[in-house]
């Protein structure tokens, strides 16, 4: 393989950050928030930094490793077999939560978008799936470009509550009948999915320029970039709804028609 075919640092990175950037932080959006109230962005920053040690070490041990550092590859030190269940264990993992993704994705769009809910979302999933899997299976390039179409799609829900922060966020969404610390340990393990897929460079070392180095540093920097992202998204959700996002009884399907209609209220009040 050439190194035009080859993953760029860059391309490693949105990758990373596009598998991490993933359902979880959408689908917890209303979980993390009845469990803790206005406290629920603090369980991304706890996560990360919980986390962190699990990350330095695969970077440590990938740099150690100069055949590769493929799960096999960091499983086979103990054992051939444990290279085996590990990478295996992992791609069977990845699918599901990738599928999950993408129903999840579909679930949020059919509620911003009525003409969506006319074609069954299982229909939906499929076709997405069958046309995400033809294109990966071109080339690396081609793949790169489906992942910057994926990361800029699913960065426009964030980046439209942030921005909705200039007119609607409140300080008075923080006061302390709104924090629930005792449902921080709870919150850890729906934070601990969120951040599932930092481990993607592993899956792609033998496609990746100078994977010693820039893999290592994907790893790391796609990592520090979704707790950062993750963390202002909720604190942003909170700061824009206050109690509004704890009562949604249909949970994460209601965070953004909620949003729209209080930003219009606010336009049409003012």
């Amino acid at each position: 393989m050439t190194n035009k075919k080859k993953l760029s640092l860059f391309s490693l990175i949105l990758i990373n950050i596009n598998i991490m950037l993933g359902s979880g932080i959408f689908v917890n959006t209303v979980l993390l928030s009845k469990l803790t109230g206005s406290l629920s962005p603090l369980s991304y920053i706890i996560v990360g930094i919980l986390l962190l040690p699990l990350i330095l070490a695969i970077v440590k041990l990938w740099g150690s490793i100069d055949s590769g550092a493929t799960f096999y590859h960091l499983g086979l030190p103990i054992s051939p077999f444990f290279g085996f269940l590990s990478s295996w264990s992992y791609f069977i993992g990845k699918i599901s939560t990738l599928v999950l993704g993408i129903h999840v994705c579909f679930s949020l769009l059919q509620q911003v978008i009525p003409e969506l809910q006319s074609t069954p979302i299982l229909l939906l999933d499929a076709i997405t799936i069958f046309i995400f899997t033809i294109f990966n299976l071109l080339n690396l390039r081609t793949g790169s470009t489906i992942q910057y179409g994926f990361i800029i799609f699913k960065l426009i829900p964030i980046i439209f509550t942030i921005f909705s922060g200039f007119y609607l966020f409140s300080k008075a969404n923080f006061n302390s009948e709104l924090l629930i610390p005792s449902g921080i340990p709870a919150s850890i393990t729906l934070v601990f999915f969120a951040f599932a897929g930092f481990e993607a460079s592993c899956s792609l070392s033998q496609s990746i320029e100078n994977p010693k180095k820039n893999g290592p540093k994907a790893i790391l920097i796609s990592y520090i970039i979704v707790v950062i992202i993750a963390t202002l998204f909720q604190f942003m959700l909170c700061g824009n709804l206050g109690k509004e996002l704890y009562s949604l009884t249909n949970g994460y399907l209601e965070v953004f028609p909620t949003l729209i209609a209080k930003l219009s209220n606010f336009f049409q009040n003012n």
